[in-house]
């Protein structure tokens, strides 16, 4: 079982403040992170976003996933009757990395506004069998 280190909302890291992007009104997007037999996934809800507004990147043992939701109202004057949403406000989330998974396999991909970021598990254990002869290893006859 792997141990994820999830900075909560608010949380500090490495200097910058987790769950904000300067200049914009932000939100901490959930996740969910899962492990299978082969991998260890990621599961963000970045609604609004395509793959051009995301950043995903890996820094040593993190993983980092920011970017900005864009509602299409553009920069004209607007009236608003009432408003409970940012007109463009963008997300960050700072997450660890399990040291047994291969970083240079990562794969991401977006669809209806979740993100999801595969690491697959490096170096499965199997178990081997001690002090037992080789099938094709014949003893020699005296």
């Amino acid at each position: 079982m792997y141990h994820i280190q999830v900075y909560p909302p608010g949380s500090q890291l490495m200097g910058q403040h987790e769950g904000t992007v300067p200049g914009m009104a932000s939100q901490t997007p959930p996740i969910d992170v899962i492990e299978t037999k082969g991998e260890v996934i990621y599961i963000i809800d970045v609604p609004g976003s395509d793959s051009n507004m995301i950043n995903v990147e890996i820094n040593n043992d993190t993983l980092m996933v920011e970017g900005k939701i864009d509602f299409g109202l553009g920069t004209e004057d607007i009236n608003y009757l009432y408003r409970e949403r940012y007109k463009n406000y963008g997300y960050k989330r700072i997450m660890s990395i399990p040291p047994e998974v291969g970083k240079e396999q990562v794969q991401a991909n977006v669809r209806n506004g979740i993100l999801t970021v595969k690491f697959p598990k490096l170096n499965e254990s199997r178990r081997i069998n001690v002090n037992q002869q080789q099938p094709n290893h014949q003893t020699p006859h005296q």
